[in-house]
């Protein structure tokens, strides 16, 4: 079984209650979690050291601008090559993976190209006509 992340505000709301004597059963039932997920995070969590989470941590980017520009600029000149095709033709230490992102980044949509359907009998014969 899964652990259960409790968000900001429950952990907030079971730190209260079990400030002001509720059980771990009642406030499980509170938050809709279990006993078991209340008990973890009361062993945690103290009240005195409960802070809202820090911003998110943002990675570096594996390309440059320069390299987000070339790749689009590759990608528009040959719009029928593939992403794998693209990825070997840059000569970029990147995946295929990335080069999709930085496209869709740039509101670049790679997609399969449609096949035209084959002419049947019917048609070749009223083209004739």
């Amino acid at each position: 079984m899964a652990k259960q992340q409790l968000i900001e505000s429950q952990i907030g709301i079971a730190l209260g209650m079990h400030h002001a004597g509720s059980s771990q059963r009642a406030i499980a039932e509170q938050l809709g979690v279990t006993q078991s997920a209340v008990c973890q995070l009361l062993r945690k969590v103290k009240i005195t050291t409960f802070k809202t989470r820090g911003p998110r941590r943002v990675y570096r980017k594996s390309t440059t601008d320069r390299d987000s520009r070339r790749i689009a600029r590759l990608a528009m000149k040959f719009r029928r090559i593939t992403l794998q095709d693209l990825t070997n033709r840059l000569d970029l230490n990147v995946s295929k993976k990335t080069i999709a992102r930085r496209l869709k980044e740039i509101g670049i949509r790679k997609r399969i190209a449609r096949t035209k359907p084959h002419l049947t009998l019917q048609h070749m014969e009223t083209r004739l006509l």
